[in-house]
């Protein structure tokens, strides 16, 4: 058998049958010529194969790369919005009380009380805060006075004054949910979460017009 009738890569792959395979190892072993060109083939085979697992293992890589960047990336953004405090300032209401008809409290009530109403009504801040305060100059025990002019500061954003004066109230009259409901926003305007859900805690208890207002919102909070 001549050298170029070898089928070497036939003899690789063992496609050869018995009478071809014993011919061709009978010629390998006196020719050096094709025992080069079968360690030639050899390594050629041997470096393709590495040549699939590096491209394996890239395409692995490929394919596998964005999943775990996005379950990185879902790790970090968890863990920054657990480490992020919430602003639940947004959560507080903006407006006051709405007034009562003063003609519903009492039937004799004091001109200054009225006109301090009617500037409320108008939500004439400014007016409302100057005829209250003189309304509680003559009438400093008065507890409708002392409540609605802590709504004109809470609707003026004089937090801390108004908080002052809903706190008496609130020790003057403990069962009053409307009192509560508005020191609960009222810290929650400050961001006291925990201050916040004190207050919610009994206004949610009591059979008061905010009961249900209250409820919802300890719900909100405790999300």
């Amino acid at each position: 058998m001549q050298c170029q009738e070898i089928d070497l890569t036939g003899f690789l792959r063992s496609e050869l049958d018995a009478a071809e395979t014993s011919s061709v190892t009978e010629h390998l072993e006196r020719c050096a010529d094709c025992n080069d060109r079968l360690r030639l083939l050899l390594e050629i085979r041997e470096n393709r194969v590495a040549l699939r697992r590096l491209r394996s293992v890239s395409d692995w890589r490929i394919r596998t790369w964005p999943i775990a960047a996005g379950i990185v990336l879902a790790g970090l953004i968890g863990y920054w919005l657990a480490m992020t405090p919430r602003d639940v300032t947004q959560l507080a209401v903006s407006t006051p009380y709405p007034m009562v008809p003063p003609q519903l409290r009492s039937p004799r009530l004091p001109d200054g009380f009225i006109a301090a109403a009617r500037a409320y009504a108008q939500n004439d801040w400014p007016s409302a805060e100057r005829q209250f305060r003189q309304f509680l100059a003559q009438h400093p025990e008065d507890y409708e006075g002392v409540f609605y002019l802590a709504n004109v500061l809470y609707a003026r954003n004089q937090l801390v004054e108004s908080e002052k004066l809903f706190t008496e109230l609130a020790r003057r009259n403990p069962q009053d949910n409307r009192v509560q409901w508005y020191l609960a926003n009222l810290r929650l305007r400050q961001g006291d979460e925990a201050g916040t859900k004190k207050y919610l805690d009994r206004a949610a208890r009591s059979a008061g017009e905010f009961q249900q207002e209250a409820i919802s919102l300890l719900g909100k909070l405790r999300r």
